[in-house]
């Protein structure tokens, strides 16, 4: 037997082929293989994932148990933020991951405690922050230029196309300038 509407208060067993609400895609429906489609604003408090993972909603947070791939944005899973307990992850893997900030505050990478700053490229070294210590800048992997308290290292060539300052304290270079008095007067 068909039966298309059914208006029940309490218990009603059904034993296969059933969907609850509108078609996909229109309102809401529940497969009997548990899949449930939600279209337009869906509101709740409390998700729970078949592997116990429970997943609260709420005005201010989203709040969302340790595991990889806890939240991924994108057809491909192309954004993805995860945390495994001691490490955060925020994994772009597609074209240019952007931190943009259009206020008029400053954008800041800060740590708490002592904690160095490191930016690399393809796992090698660019730039290191070291707590309470030196900045270093490195080329190909090579430390080239390191702060100090007493000023700066440079490992390497320095090419500048200007200086300025007396150069008296300078030490290392081969000291002298030469002058020439050229006169154009003919004699």
């Amino acid at each position: 037997e068909d039966v298309t509407n059914i208006d029940s208060v309490g218990l009603v067993t059904a034993r296969q082929g059933i969907e609850i609400g509108a078609s996909p895609g229109v309102g809401a429906s529940i497969s009997v293989d548990g899949n449930a489609i939600f279209s337009g604003i869906t509101t709740a408090t409390t998700l729970r994932a078949p592997t116990g993972i429970v997943t609260a909603l709420r005005t201010n947070k989203v709040s969302v148990g340790d595991s990889p791939e806890v939240i991924a944005v994108g057809v491909g899973s192309d954004l993805q933020l995860y945390h495994d307990g001691d490490n955060t992850t925020l994994l772009n893997s597609t074209g240019v991951m952007t931190l943009k900030n259009t206020g008029a505050g400053k954008l800041q990478l800060m740590t708490q405690g002592s904690q160095d700053v490191e930016i690399k490229t393809n796992n090698e070294l660019s730039i290191k922050c070291n707590d309470d210590g030196a900045v270093e800048l490195y080329h190909d992997a090579s430390k080239k230029l390191e702060t100090s308290s007493s000023g700066v290292t440079v490992t390497g060539t320095v090419a500048a196309t200007s200086y300025t300052g007396s150069g008296a304290n300078l030490t290392g270079i081969s000291a002298g300038i030469l002058a020439m008095n050229l006169r154009l007067d003919g004699n």
